[in-house]
């Protein structure tokens, strides 16, 4: 019984792991292709403005003052 139980479980990874992929999918709105997503909007967003500022900083951009 064991031995059919490992069969379907071995046999469910690829079913459950394309589902997840799928999931994953987002729609860009540069190119309207259809990509895989590893984090959610907001969340890239936040990131985003939360490196803006110092990473201008680092290239000379905005509040740099040269020592």
């Amino acid at each position: 019984m064991a031995k059919y139980r490992k069969k379907y479980f071995i046999g469910a990874i690829p079913v459950v792991c394309g589902l997840l992929i799928l999931m994953g999918c987002a729609v860009n709105p540069v190119t309207g292709q259809q990509e895989l997503t590893l984090m959610p909007e907001g969340m890239e967003i936040k990131l985003g403005q939360e490196k803006y500022a110092p990473s201008r900083q680092m290239r000379g951009g905005t509040g740099w003052t040269p020592s």
